[in-house]
């Protein structure tokens, strides 16, 4: 077993399904099966009944099983069943199996030791992501215990870590034109490690408006990252800043229409998930009168 645990934002998805991709190519195929499982409260593929039956039904194809006919019936003990049965089993053709499940923090009910079986084949290995979860200290220690694999020697633990200064000159490098020009501007790259402490999300947002600024009606050049506070805070004051400087030379914004961008701006970063155009007008203040085009002319900033 291995367990990924680790800060939101660092790149666990990104990470677990690009490796599963690779797997998945003919080469490695014809020694290692792969079975790929994201938890998504986001996509609403969080629920017992289907994460478990995922599991269960590509575990069934690769064993030459079939899945019941009246699947869509079965409760969530029966897949959980199913799917320590199959993870017991050796692939019929030799092959080792990969089980990779990503998101395990979203899932909709108490995960617990009985979620897989710890008698395992040799040739069977079970990676599962998750984020901490609140009241969680740093570490993988709770998620171990959640999942019951505290005996020595029965899982590994991993974290992602933050970028390197090269891991960031290598964003950079991946980037292209004309991000690959800031390359021999040592300055700009101390400056942006200062700024972002190589946190894998506030690299992308510089990395983003820096190579998006020509489309941008708020720019910002690389002269200007000195003038920024660290961290996500001086990131959005700056961005504030600026897009205020654009509505004071353009007077295109009334106070209202400020209110709205920033009351909209509030609702987005301490939202738990998508939110509808209803939810977005529940949640701003009454006096602003929201309403479709009130919400679509504030998301524009």
């Amino acid at each position: 077993f291995l367990l990924l645990a680790t800060p939101a934002g660092r790149g666990k998805f990104d990470l677990l399904s690009r490796w599963a991709e690779q797997l998945s190519q003919p080469a490695p195929r014809e020694t290692v099966a792969v079975v790929f499982v994201p938890i998504s409260s986001r996509f609403n593929t969080n629920l017992p009944e289907l994460v478990l039956a995922c599991i269960a039904v590509q575990l069934a194809l690769l064993l030459g099983e079939e899945v019941p006919s009246d699947y869509i019936n079965m409760p969530p003990g029966f897949w959980q069943s199913l799917v320590g049965e199959y993870l017991r089993r050796p692939l019929p053709d030799g092959r080792q199996l990969l089980l990779i499940v990503d998101g395990l923090d979203e899932a909709a009910w108490d995960v617990d030791p009985a979620l897989f079986p710890q008698d395992l084949p040799e040739t069977t290995q079970v990676v599962v992501s998750t984020r901490y979860l609140a009241g969680d200290s740093p570490g993988p220690g709770r998620w171990l215990g959640r999942l019951g694999w505290e005996r020595p020697r029965l899982a590994e633990a991993m974290a992602l870590n933050t970028l390197t200064r090269e891991g960031m000159r290598d964003v950079l490098v991946n980037m292209g034109r004309p991000l690959d020009a800031l390359l021999d501007r040592e300055d700009v790259i101390d400056q942006l490690y200062t700024l972002t402490l190589g946190d894998p999300l506030l690299v992308k947002l510089y990395v983003d408006w820096l190579y998006e600024q020509r489309k941008s009606s708020v720019q910002l050049q690389p002269e200007d990252l000195p003038k920024i506070a660290p961290d996500y805070h001086g990131f959005f004051n700056y961005w504030w800043d600026a897009q205020e400087r654009l509505w004071s030379q353009t007077g295109q914004a009334d106070p209202l229409e400020k209110r709205a961008v920033r009351a909209l701006l509030s609702i987005l970063a301490t939202a738990l998930g998508p939110l509808s155009t209803s939810d977005v007008r529940a949640l701003m203040p009454a006096e602003l009168s929201p309403n479709k085009l009130t919400i679509r002319q504030a998301l524009m900033p």
